[in-house]
Parts: C-alpha cells; sequence; structure tokens
C-alpha cells in the first residue's frame, strides 16, 4: 500500500517478486488460480506502471524451489507457469515474463527454470562475496553462461541490500571490498 499510493508513483516502474511461497500460504493449484492469481492482476498487473518486457508484465520469484514444492513437480509448476501466463494475455499483456532466481554456480536449478518456463535468471545473493566488486563481476558472468548455456537471459545486479562485513572478524574494506560509502 506504501508504494503504490505514494506520491511519485506513477513515476517509477515496478514489478512484484513472487517470495516465501511454500505449502502454507499456497495451498496448491486451486489456491493459485483462484487466489493468488486474480490478486496479482488485480493489484499490480493493472497498474499501468507495472513493468513490461516486450509487453509481457514481468515477475521475479523467489525462491524457485520453493515454488517447484507448493506443486509438487517441475512440469506441475510449469502448468501454473502458463496458467498464469494466459491469464495475463487475458489483461492485454503478451503473457508473463519469470524471473527465476538461481545460484550461479547451480546449472540443475538454471535447467529447472527452463523447464518450468521461466525467461531469465538472477542472483538474490551471495552471502560471502557481496560488497567485492571483481568478485560479483565474476559471479555475474558464470550466472550469465549458466543462463546463455540453458537458453534464458540473465539480469544481473549488485545484490541489493546486502553486505556480510558485519560477519567478518575484521572490518577492513581490503581485497577489493566496497566502503559503506562506495556500498
Amino acid at each position: 500500500d506504501g508504494y503504490l499510493n505514494c506520491d511519485l508513483s506513477n513515476e517509477i516502474k515496478f514489478a512484484i517478486m513472487l517470495s516465501g511461497m511454500d505449502t502454507s500460504n499456497i495451498l496448491g493449484s486451486d489456491d493459485f488460480r483462484n487466489n493468488v492469481v486474480p490478486y496479482l492482476a488485480e493489484h499490480y498487473f493493472r497498474n499501468p506502471n507495472y513493468a513490461r518486457i516486450d509487453n509481457k508484465a514481468v515477475i521475479y520469484m523467489y525462491t524457485l524451489s520453493s515454488f517447484i514444492t507448493v506443486f509438487g513437480s517441475e512440469d506441475n509448476a510449469r502448468a501454473e507457469i502458463e496458467y498464469l501466463n494466459d491469464y495475463a494475455k487475458q489483461l492485454g499483456y503478451s503473457g508473463v515474463y519469470i524471473i527465476s532466481s538461481c545460484d550461479a554456480n547451480d546449472d540443475t536449478a538454471v535447467k529447472s527454470a527452463k523447464n518450468i518456463g521461466a525467461d531469465a535468471t538472477f542472483l538474490y545473493s551471495a552471502p560471502n562475496i557481496a560488497g567485492y566488486r571483481n568478485t560479483q563481476s565474476t559471479y555475474n558472468a558464470v550466472a550469465l553462461s549458466a543462463a546463455q548455456n540453458n537458453g534464458l537471459d540473465f539480469v544481473p545486479n549488485v545484490f541489493m541490500g546486502y553486505s556480510d562485513i558485519a560477519w567478518r572478524k575484521s572490518l577492513t574494506y581490503g581485497d577489493g571490498a566496497l566502503t559503506p560509502r562506495s556500498f
């Protein structure tokens, strides 16, 4: 409610992230189709500032494994993505553009994202390397390669909001780590 009612909300494109999905808050296909999807459409997709790629509604997904678990298999999860895609088309979109979180070093997850119908992957975070400029660039390059090798796009990011400096024994900024100001 805060974002959608702020003074500048009409100036900013936005997308949602399906996050925290599990069987305690999505009770399977019927719940997803009868409650979650209509809610997404009514509260987000109908907003003229909702982000689009090739006229597809952008949806980030964290985590892929939990989404699959809710529906019991990759095939069932794919059916739900196809349903969501068709629903978005009824609203005038060209479908949905799913961007799934995948670890750069987990080719199985990237293949799974492809199998359920995701269009792209992204890195949600990298706990032990966030804040290191060169390491993050390398990690993004590995993730880009994994996505491309599986026929997916990759959306790079800077692991927003995460710095592991507080967990380090030494609070130095050596090894190319970004200072708090740079971060």
